[in-house]
Order: structure tokens, then C-alpha cells, then sequence
């Protein structure tokens, strides 16, 4: 807020999320609260716009895309399922999913898109749980893998060979599965996100590859 006050004097007295919005009808508008406007979708999953108004604390000086998505891997720490930079809204993004245990049981993912300037950034996050019987997105791979050869289980469960239960080829075979609706979101998001063309003129976040 003092970053967009500064920058356009007492034009802009307002809470800078409203310059950015989602245009997808199919979500439920919740307001603000604690400074993030809030929405659910249609799937009851909860998506969050968050203003942040210093620097984004993203990697900088990266020669490629790929060293910038390694480095943003090892900041984040955690599981990540996937980084990268996107075009959204003619506007250069950062992409990733990251997951979580839920207790007791079931897996939580995160998916977000950074949305970053050189002195402030936006960032849009969905949550999305695993309800339910857990566990069976995963389970049904696995034996289908087994049962293909193409893949074997040591003694103590883990997976020999290559098989990525996360990998987006299979999220329309479980599309009520968390990852499969964070995706779906995300997509959405990606195609009806609008922001403000004042904001647009600001200075970029150097991004490589842009």
C-alpha cells in the first residue's frame, strides 16, 4: 500500500487488492479478511489474493528458467510437485504446486502464482484438501504399475522404476483428487485474472527467459 500511495500520490487511497481480479463467475466471493479477499470454487476448495508490498523474495540473477525453478525449489523448501514461469494475463508469472500431510490422514496441496514487480508482487493461492478415503489416487497407480511390470515395491514399500503419481497425465482419471482440482483451478485463474493497467506499468521483476 505505501508502495502504490508513493508511486501515485493520493490518487490510489485504497486496499491495492481491488486492482487485481478474478473474473470466473463460478467463484464465490468471501471479502477480505486479515487483508486477503478470499473466494471458494465450485469444487469448495479456497482460493486467496495476497498483496505483498516489499521486493518478492524470489531468486534473481538466474540465467535460465530452469536454474531460476531449482534455486525457487531449494527457497521454498518443503514437497514441490511443480515450478515454473508462466504467461498469464500477458503478464510474466510465477507458477508452483507444493503438498503436505494433513492429519491423521491424506495430503493437502498448495498451488499459487506469483504475480511479481520489482518493489511489491500479488501472489494467488489455492488449497485444496484430500476428503474422504484417502490415498487412492495413488494406490490404484501403483497397482496398475505393479501390474504392468513397470515398476517393483522394496522391502520397505518404496518404488523401484519411474512412476510419478503426481504427474498430470493421470488427473483425468481422478478428477476429484486434490492435485486434479488445484490444476483445474489453477487454469482457470490463469484465464480469467485481470489486473489494473496502472499496475502494469510499474517496474517487472526480472524474470529469465523474458
Amino acid at each position: 500500500m505505501e508502495i502504490l500511495s508513493r508511486l501515485f500520490g493520493r490518487s490510489i487511497d485504497h486496499d491495492p487488492l481491488g486492482k487485481l481480479n478474478l473474473e470466473d463467475e463460478s467463484l464465490k466471493y468471501q471479502g477480505i479478511k486479515d487483508g486477503i479477499r478470499l473466494w471458494y470454487t465450485p469444487d469448495g476448495d479456497g482460493v486467496g489474493l495476497y498483496y505483498h508490498g516489499i521486493p518478492p523474495d524470489l531468486p534473481r540473477e538466474q540465467p535460465t528458467i530452469a536454474a531460476f525453478c531449482a534455486q525457487y525449489r531449494v527457497l521454498m523448501q518443503g514437497d514441490v510437485v511443480e515450478t515454473g514461469i508462466e504467461d498469464v494475463a500477458d503478464l510474466s508469472v510465477v507458477r508452483i504446486i507444493r503438498k503436505a500431510p494433513q492429519t491423521p490422514t491424506g495430503i493437502t496441496y498448495v498451488g499459487s502464482y506469483t504475480v511479481p514487480f520489482r518493489d511489491f508482487s500479488y501472489v494467488i493461492k489455492i488449497q485444496c484438501e484430500e476428503r474422504g478415503m484417502t490415498g487412492i489416487r495413488e494406490s490404484v497407480l501403483i497397482d496398475k504399475g505393479l501390474a504392468r511390470g513397470e515398476i517393483e515395491l522394496d522391502d520397505t514399500g518404496n518404488i523401484i522404476g519411474e512412476l510419478s503419481t503426481d504427474d498430470a497425465i493421470y488427473d483425468h482419471e481422478f478428477p476429484d483428487h486434490p492435485l486434479s482440482r488445484c490444476r483445474r483451478s489453477m487454469r482457470m485463474i490463469a484465464l480469467t485474472m485481470n489486473l489494473d493497467e496502472e499496475i502494469r506499468r510499474l517496474p517487472k521483476f526480472e524474470l529469465p527467459g523474458r
